[in-house]
């Protein structure tokens, strides 16, 4: 009978604190009204659209014309003292407009320059003589243009080096196309290729050559891809690209992004680093031209086969060949590659805002600062 006693006293007490339980919802729920902002302005978030709708119309295209003559005056390849201003500048400029913080970080990279003292160049022989020569530098168009610091054309991370060989026109040199000359029976093992940019990354176009057994190649933009069809005029008369406009750029091939020595590491002084062997930079001569000069060669080349539908590009008065070599079997190219590659130091510069909500997380300011810069 007392156990009977104690079992029901022990339902009536877990069914009263359910009820209560039960009760104290419904009136949270109920009882506080959906109107009632209960945790301030904190708690509310803008609308994206509307915060990017007003960061544009503050923007000042005079701001903008005015930082970007500023950051490219001056030559400032990756490592070299302009470098090192520049991101001066900027960490000044960001602390003179009320960023709560910037900082220049420095990260040791393998870096990749033309020599000073040896020019790099491309040329078409006849015999031992040499017969023509593409531009060593590209020819100032606006009187502004014509100084001594300019950067001779160079593809970063080519290999070094002097081939002669004959010449083979690849078009992208994409796999699509690789496999179309396969089917041509075209050889390419110790040939010099020559392939305009576009459709993929240089240096995958460096990389499929260098697979194939090609000992050097050329890059170019040609003008059915970096001029709009009908156009006639070209800088500095208009935008487009000129005969003498020639691509620079890196051939590092990797899914990390960066130093070629740290993929997917910062490059700090004490990260472990591969051996630039081990990494996936190109061994063959690599360098860019402009169209005017690869017109000197496409123009000499053979016509052995039928060029597939798509190759022709748009350099007037020629025709499209893919060779293998010159009209004039005596004719060769020769490739004289002298770009090294160094570990210097390079820079970024990171401003940071404080957060209205959260101030010491610390908020990355560069699309902030940038809004700032352009505004003020």
């Amino acid at each position: 009978m007392a156990s009977s006693n104690r079992t029901l006293s022990f339902l009536v007490v877990t069914a009263l604190l359910l009820l209560g339980f039960t009760i104290g919802i419904l009136i949270g729920y109920f009882g506080i009204s959906r109107d009632v902002d209960t945790c301030g302005a904190a708690c509310r978030q803008p609308d994206a659209e509307q915060i990017f709708d007003g960061i544009v119309a503050q923007m000042k295209t005079t701001n903008i014309e005015k930082y970007l003559k500023r950051l490219t005056n001056t030559p400032h390849l990756a490592g070299t003292p302009a470098d090192l201003e520049n991101a001066e500048y900027v960490r000044d400029e960001w602390l003179q407009q009320g960023l709560d913080s910037a900082k220049i970080y420095s990260y040791d990279v393998l870096l990749s320059y033309p020599d000073p003292n040896q020019d790099n160049k491309v040329q078409i022989l006849d015999g031992d003589d040499v017969n023509f020569t593409c531009a060593i530098k590209e020819k100032g168009l606006r009187p502004e243009e014509d100084r001594d610091d300019i950067v001779n054309p160079f593809n970063a991370y080519s290999g070094q080096g002097s081939v002669t060989g004959d010449l083979v026109y690849i078009n992208y040199g994409r796999v699509q196309d690789f496999e179309e000359l396969e089917k041509l029976n075209v050889t390419l093992k110790g040939k010099i290729l020559i392939a305009r940019y576009g459709k993929i990354f240089r240096g995958n176009k460096a990389l499929g050559a260098e697979q194939r057994g090609a000992i050097g190649l050329i890059l170019y933009s040609d003008p059915a891809d970096h001029i709009a069809k009908g156009v006639t005029d070209v800088y500095p008369d208009s935008w487009w690209l000129p005969g003498t406009g020639a691509q620079r750029g890196n051939l590092h091939v990797s899914d990390h992004k960066g130093d070629p020595l740290t993929p997917g590491y910062p490059a700090n002084d004490y990260a472990y680093r591969t051996t630039v062997e081990e990494s996936p930079l190109p061994s063959i001569p690599v360098h860019p031209i402009g169209y005017d000069d690869a017109k000197m060669f496409l123009r000499e080349l053979k016509e052995t086969i039928t060029l597939p539908d798509g190759w022709a590009g748009g350099i007037p008065d020629i025709t499209y060949n893919i060779g293998p070599g010159f009209r004039d079997p005596n004719r060769k190219v020769r490739m004289e590659i002298h770009t090294s590659n160094q570990r210097r130091n390079t820079y970024n510069v990171i401003g940071f805002i404080r957060g209205a909500v959260e101030p010491v997380s610390g908020t990355l300011a560069r699309v902030v600062t940038l809004h700032h810069s352009l505004i003020n």
